[in-house]
């Protein structure tokens, strides 16, 4: 038994550990092959890390503090970048210049930008990306779809000048808005100094944002710029450079002449290729980044903690209650010091009036002081979704949708909450101004609130990005032809989460409420602002007092009270009812965010003018004119929010605005014409209105007095004597009788004589009687 078993034993004993030799060797390749492709893997991962961004504001003109924050943010942004970046990965610091008409950076110190410069072009900058932005004028930037293409008149709305220019050029690229220039660095220096014409030239060296010659001629006014086209090269070059390589060049346009710094357009800037990107505004350059839209506004808590407030979007946003956020938000802001202002929107749809005015409201803000974000867990419609779309960001919940529109009531029937035929334009120019203002493709605005407005996503094959746009605006772009048509999307039923991730429209993706807190790291729960009871009944007031009716009646009640006090002597109960309606008219129209602190001063000029040509000027002039014309359009703008009707909304609301006026007239009307006759019959007005005292009626046959009575014509030439002194009245005796009489002016001493020279009925006129 054992014998016959023997081979077999043998057997296992040489052939189990080969097995065992061939299974661990097979294990140990297969290890080593998943290391290996891991390794390989590695540069795939690298590069679809997500890019991040700083934005670090460059306040205009620099100086040493300023220089210090920027130090401060320029090293903390590059020892957060992580060493496994690669040139397409690292992050953006974007510097971000807030160039306006007054601060261009023309007196910046030049001792805060050289350190500055320095330090963007020392190697401990390598791990990110420094971009130098040039902003056009807050005002002067307009819809940017109505600014030039490339070869078109360009306007300067904003620049860079002075010193500033040095911290521009040592960043790693230069992008521009439309309308903006840089250059002139050399202004108040004449001339400059030859130090200062070297760190120019050493900094643009190091980094070649801009060419040498190209820095120099915007700080020497000598020297001049022009780009000379060779056979074998394009060159820029000076104007003494000029006449060295006369004998060479083919082609020469100038760019600044020999006695003039030069000041370069973005415009020139980017047809010859000097400066990266030419842009519209910072979402064009997200897009161009492969950044998210939102990714280069502002840190608005400036490094720090953000300071939230949230307010709840209710299911229905009316104008009342878009009124009441617009009044309590900038006040709540200012007392908690809040930077984060959050608009939580569970299923809410807006009216389309109240989803603009808050949209405007929230467009107001700047980002670099308080950042807006629409935090939209179920879904947000019509007005509500408009009023997202206002905000610097947008969070919705991975279930969530934004736009959308009930089905109509019948075939042809204009759906409910989306905007009528006449009104489409109107609505058109508010999604315009607002996406101008956030720098947002205006189609999505416009189909929020309008149904019948299709828009399409549209793909760049050669960025990969996609844009959502309206035939309208796509053939508005310059570079229309770059953008293809992928599909239309249906903003009837809303967008989807992740589709609005894609297109860069919302930035985050959550799955419950409670994510805002790490995404935005707050210490501390937002403080929720919400109506109060009082709050809800003082707008319930509010709203009834503004109806076209009432405030009607307020004006009508005012003018009747006032032109009743005018009246009738004193101050009595009409008056005081006349103040309390115009005291009531003005507040609630204030309170309704018609009337400002202009139509109620307009209001109170008018009627001082009119009663200062009532009581002080005699006549009826240009201040009894005026001041009438004050006061009525003083009412009409009060009861409106526009100050000229400027499209088919405005139209229809002025009929209402002009009821008060027509209320006001007829009140006078009453007061003037209608009041003296009843206030006699009325029982109660007779005992409230004062009127004037009767004359009594006197019988004259039965009168007693008889100086009264008497006729004294017989004293006239008369001498007498004066009884008391006469001042210029008194009393005289005429030889037994003693009567009054008057001087003309002339004062008579007791005892001296007197001779009457007027004696008309019971009048006497006397005269002093000289020695």
């Amino acid at each position: 038994m054992q014998l016959q078993n023997k081979p077999a034993a043998i057997t296992r004993l040489f052939v189990l550990p080969v097995v065992a030799t061939l299974m661990f060797s097979t294990y140990a390749l297969s290890q080593v092959k998943d290391a290996t492709a891991k390794s390989a893997d590695s540069p795939a991962e690298v590069a679809t890390l997500p890019r991040s961004s700083v934005v670090i504001r460059v306040p205009l003109p620099i100086t040493p503090s300023t220089r210090q924050k920027i130090e401060r943010a320029l090293q903390t942004a590059a020892a957060e970048a992580a060493a496994r970046h690669t040139i397409a990965t690292r992050p953006v610091v974007m510097l971000e210049f807030e160039t306006t008409e007054i601060n261009t950076g023309a007196s910046s110190d030049l001792t805060a930008c050289f350190g500055l410069a320095r330090l963007l072009t020392s190697p401990a900058m390598a791990r990110i990306q420094t971009i130098a932005y040039i902003s056009a004028n807050r005002a002067g930037r307009g819809d940017p779809s109505d600014r030039g293409a490339l070869g078109s008149p360009e306007k300067i709305n904003g620049q860079l000048n002075g010193h500033a220019v040095l911290v521009a050029i040592a960043c790693s690229e230069i992008v521009m808005e439309y309308g903006t220039a840089i250059g002139n660095a050399g202004a108040g220096e004449e001339p400059v100094d030859a130090i200062v014409a070297n760190i120019y030239k050493d900094i643009a060296s190091r980094r070649y944002a801009l060419p040498v010659e190209v820095v120099l001629s915007m700080l020497e006014n000598d020297r001049g710029l022009f780009r000379v086209t060779t056979p074998e090269k394009i060159i820029f070059a000076s104007a003494q450079q000029l006449g060295e390589i006369e004998n060479a060049k083919t082609e020469t346009i100038t760019l600044a002449p020999a006695n003039q710094r030069a000041l370069l357009t973005s415009e020139k800037l980017a047809e010859f290729r000097l400066i990266s990107h030419r842009v519209k505004s910072k979402s064009d350059l997200a897009r161009k980044l492969n950044l998210a839209a939102d990714q280069l506004n502002i840190d608005a808590s400036d490094g720090g903690q953000w300071k939230a407030i949230s307010i709840k979007v209710p299911e229905f946003l009316d104008r009342r209650t878009a009124r009441w956020i617009i009044r309590s938000v900038k006040p709540a802001v200012a007392y908690h010091k809040a930077n984060l202002l959050l608009l939580e929107m569970d299923d809410s749809v807006g009216d389309l009036e109240a989803g603009v005015d808050l949209a405007r409201m929230i467009a107001e803000f700047d980002s670099a002081d308080v950042r807006t974000v629409a935090v939209i867990n179920d879904s947000a419609r019509s007005g509500s979704a408009f009023a997202a779309l206002a905000c610097d960001q947008i969070v919705i919940q991975q279930s969530a949708t934004l736009g959308g529109f009930e089905p109509a009531a019948q075939p042809g029937d204009s759906r409910p909450n989306s905007v009528s035929s006449n009104h489409r334009s109107s609505y058109l120019s508010d999604a315009k101004s607002i996406a101008a203002e956030k720098e947002r493709d205006w189609s999505v605005l416009a189909a929020m609130i309008d149904a019948e407005i299709e828009i399409a996503r549209y793909r760049n094959p050669a960025t990969g990005d996609a844009r959502l746009l309206s035939v309208q605006e796509w053939e508005s772009l310059e570079d229309s032809q770059q953008w293809e048509l992928s599909g239309l999307v249906d903003t009837t039923v809303g967008i989807k989460a992740n589709p609005l991730k894609q297109l860069a429209i919302a930035s985050n993706v959550i799955q419950n409420p409670s994510d805002i807190e790490s995404i935005f790291q707050l210490s501390a729960p937002p403080k929720v602002l919400a109506p109060t009871s009082s709050d809800r009944w003082i707008q319930s007031l509010a709203s009834f007092l503004t109806s076209p009716t009432i405030s009607s009646l307020l004006i009508m009640g005012a003018f009747f009270f006032i032109s009743t006090e005018m009246s009738a002597p004193g101050l009595g109960v009409p008056g005081f009812l006349g103040t309390l309606c115009l005291v009531a008219f003005f507040w609630a129209q204030y309170f309704d965010g018609n009337a400002e602190w202009f139509e109620i001063l307009l209001f109170g000029i008018g009627i001082a003018f009119i009663l200062m040509e009532v009581f002080v000027i005699p006549g009826f002039g240009i201040f009894g004119i005026g001041g009438i014309l004050m006061v009525c359009a003083a009412i009409v703008l009060a009861a409106q929010s526009f100050l000229v009707p400027l499209n088919a909304r405005d139209v229809e609301k002025l009929p209402n605005s002009l009821f008060p006026l027509a209320g006001a007239g007829f009140g006078i009307l009453i007061a003037v014409l209608v009041l003296p006759r009843l206030i006699p019959d009325t029982p109660f007005l007779k005992n409230v209105i004062l009127a004037p005292p009767k004359k009594p009626e006197l019988d004259l046959a039965n009168a007693q007095d008889s100086e009264a009575t008497a006729n004294l014509d017989y004293l006239m030439g008369q001498q007498g004597v004066a009884a008391t002194k006469l001042m210029p009245s008194g009393r005289a005796q005429f030889g037994d009788q003693i009567c009054d009489v008057i001087t003309r002016g002339q004062v008579v001493e007791k005892g001296e004589a007197i001779e009457v020279i007027e004696a008309v009925a019971n009048r006497v006129v006397v005269k002093k009687v000289s020695a």
